[in-house]
């Protein structure tokens, strides 16, 4: 949409709340806002639709766009994303006001998007009449649109399309936007009086403002059988096994509506700062069914829109892809498993899908009923992140892959890797880290500094980033503590201290370790209790305050105190690949990592589990268990228990002298890693990648790995 029509409907939506104020139809200005903006899309549409040619600039702007059925989604998008406020003489002006589009997690799907997976959904459909075909947040109709255009490609009628078509939100304008939008791409397709009225009528009837995941929409005209048309592809060709039994999982409620194709975008939205929303819907039938710890609000969708898909059908969402390895997802995977054939997983990776929004989406086609056929994965080849559309439009590289549903669930969680069953089956057989000694994640301070989310919350008392109980050197010098007050503190290792064999001599922080036993009585370090009451409501507001079980000047989660004091290996949650550093010494870290401290009996040495964890063999292992996060992995404390690990026979030279040589080139990496941190080198780094390099393959024969299993491993990582 070109810059002076954005300017021309904030001026028009300006204009119209001002009048609206003026006539005092509505005083409150976020109703004005609503009110406003409804004008102002009612107006674009009657210009689109050439019922009127009101609002002078507006009505030549909106004709010189080049799809004016997109100019509707993406006007409500713009002014979405923009608020109304009075200037200091009373007048009416637009703000921008894109969080509350954040918090709802509205962002609309591209069309291109919408163009493959409606087309991976329509196709081999043969019936005479359309699919019938639902989106249960369809906000503006972006994939109803889709789903009509192909359909009168396909020389279905504009009338029986209008009636197939079903889409429901909770934002009534969007539908009212879906509507139009609907009728846009249908009405010069209704030969005469009799196909436009029957048009609108099934629009309205079929598009409406519910919730989709609570309500009976449709109860009083229920939609009902099986999908009608014969597949290509899913009948004659694959091999269908019956649903898989599962006590976690309880069949859909009789008497809902059936959907030959779903699609859509649902909305993303996780339990941090959702659970109100979320706990609701669990008070429901259908809640109680699914309701599992740390879900996402767009699981739900996918869950109802499973149990919606008629036998023979197709499904077809954009998701986040943070969840397959997720734990918060184990009964959604399940679901996946036991009632669905998962017939492509098109892995978007770190491409940008939509426009000023970071992470990793997916692409999923779903089809009823479970299959024991292979699924499809697709990965795009790259070097940097750049915008999807070329490899979704075919136009850019994609590597693809075949899985089993075996290769493809594994332990719980979805196994995006390509397939490594022989490399895999092999590692199960090694003892885990977790049997090995303690994991325990990182020091929980809450908070360590103050954020944006609490300056916002309350009132911006304090300047952002300034230390709570993590403070710098120079923060904890203007404390001037006495030697008394001196004893919580303690040297505290940051991020930016810790890496893949690295670990700071002096750390850039200092905590205040306050627990029950190294500051129990408020009043013994009345200095640093002044600083902490500056921040008392943010630590007022933590559950365990609330609760009675911390007192609002401790920690959130301190962890045993002697964790921190014992020889450790440091695991960072997230990087590129994993990263695991020793530390012999005293060492307090955060909450984004954990930390192993090996139990009393193990023999191995510590830098022995460094080589092994930092090994590229395990690295490969990490990819099929972790979940992919930002630009590397996520290994909580849950996977990096499960770590194979290859135990040493000390009685065995052999292995003896294996166990000491790695343990020695850990040694040499953590010297390069110094010498790295203080003269950066081309002679340093080389002398990295060869130790690197030679601590690999000293791990390859431990592990007893073939020629094509190292080359896969290589490969891979």
């Amino acid at each position: 949409m070109s810059k002076p029509l954005m300017r021309e409907l904030e001026k028009v939506w300006q204009a119209s709340a001002a009048d609206l104020l003026a006539q005092g139809v509505v005083s409150c200005l976020a109703e004005v806002e609503v009110a406003a903006r409804r004008e102002v899309e009612r107006t674009a549409f009657d210009i689109l639709a050439g019922k009127g040619d009101s609002a002078g600039g507006l009505a030549s702007l909106l004709r010189g766009e080049d799809a004016p059925v997109e100019v509707l989604e993406t006007i409500h998008l713009h002014l979405l994303s923009r608020g109304l406020e009075r200037t200091g003489d009373g007048k009416i002006r637009c703000r921008t006001a894109r969080r509350h589009r954040r918090s709802q997690g509205i962002y609309y799907t591209p069309d291109y998007v919408a163009e493959y997976l409606t087309a991976r959904c329509l196709s081999g459909w043969r019936g005479p009449s359309p699919p019938r075909v639902f989106d249960p947040a369809c906000g503006c109709g972006r994939f109803l649109v889709t789903a009509a255009r192909q359909l009168l490609q396909q020389s279905h009628g504009a009338v029986d399309v209008a009636h197939c078509l079903h889409g429901c939100d909770l934002d009534e304008e969007a539908v009212e936007v879906a509507r139009r939008v609907l009728s846009l791409t249908l009405m010069p397709h209704g030969s005469n009086p009799t196909d436009r009225a029957a048009i609108t009528a099934g629009l309205e009837a079929n598009v409406v403002c519910a919730n989709a995941l609570v309500e009976d929409v449709w109860k009083g005209n229920p939609i009902r059988g099986a999908a009608r048309g014969v597949r290509e592809g899913v009948e004659g060709t694959t091999s269908v096994v019956s649903p898989r039994s599962s006590s976690s999982l309880q069949p859909p409620v009789s008497g809902l509506p059936s959907f030959d194709i779903v699609l859509g975008n649902p909305p993303y939205r996780r339990e941090l700062g959702t659970k109100d929303l979320l706990d609701r819907i669990a008070e429901s039938d259908f809640g109680r069914r699914y309701r599992t710890p740390r879900m996402d609000l767009w699981y739900y969708f996918l869950h109802r829109s499973i149990e919606l898909l008629a036998p023979g059908g197709r499904l077809g969402f954009v998701v986040g892809a943070y969840w397959s390895a997720g734990r918060g997802a184990a009964r959604l995977i399940t679901s996946l498993r036991e009632t669905v054939h998962v017939e492509e997983i098109f892995q978007l990776d770190r491409l940008q899908v939509f426009p000023g929004v970071a992470g990793r989406h997916m692409m999923l086609v779903l089809a009823k009923p479970p299959s024991a056929a292979p699924t499809t994965v697709r990965l795009p080849v790259l070097d940097e992140p750049g915008d999807a559309r070329p490899y979704v439009e075919g136009s850019a590289e994609v590597r693809s892959f075949t899985k089993l549903p075996a290769q493809l669930f594994r332990n719980g969680l979805l196994d995006l890797e390509p397939p490594a069953e022989r490399l895999l089956d092999r590692l199960a057989r090694f003892p885990t880290l977790g049997q090995l000694g303690k994991i325990r994640q990182g020091i929980a301070e809450n908070p360590a500094a103050v954020t944006k989310a609490a300056r916002r919350k309350h009132g911006e008392l304090w300047p952002l980033g300034e230390g709570v109980f993590a403070l710098t050197p120079e923060e904890l010098e203007r404390l001037d503590l006495p030697p008394a007050e001196q004893e919580p503190i303690r040297p505290y290792h940051d991020l930016c201290d810790l890496g893949r064999y690295e670990r700071a001599e002096d750390p850039s922080l200092r905590l205040i370790y306050s627990t029950r036993e190294t500051w129990p009585r408020l009043g013994d370090c009345p200095i640093l209790a002044a600083h902490l009451a500056r921040f008392r409501p943010i630590m007022e507001a933590r559950r365990e305050t609330r609760q009675g079980i911390r007192t609002w000047w401790q920690l959130h989660w301190p962890r045993e105190a002697w964790i921190w004091e014992q020889a450790k290996l440091i695991a960072l949650q997230m990087a590129r690949r994993p990263s695991f550093v020793p530390s012999r010494e005293a060492t307090y870290t955060s909450f984004s990592t954990n930390v192993f401290v090996p139990d009393a009996g193990v023999r191995e040495d510590l830098h022995y589990f460094a080589a092994i964890l930092n090994s590229r063999l395990l690295w490969k292992w990490f990819r099929h268990h972790a979940k992919r996060r930002g630009v590397g992995l996520e290994i909580n404390g849950h996977v990096l228990a499960r770590a194979p690990i290859r135990r040493i026979d000390f009685t065995s030279p052999a292995e003896t002298a294996v166990h000491d040589r790695l343990v020695g080139l850990v040694d040499r990496m953590l010297d390069l890693s110094h010498c790295r941190r203080t003269s950066p080198e081309d002679e340093i780094e080389a002398q990295w990648r060869e130790t690197d390099g030679e601590i690999d393959r000293n791990v390859y024969r431990l592990y007893g790995l073939a020629n094509e299993e190292i080359a896969a491993v290589e490969e891979a990582c």
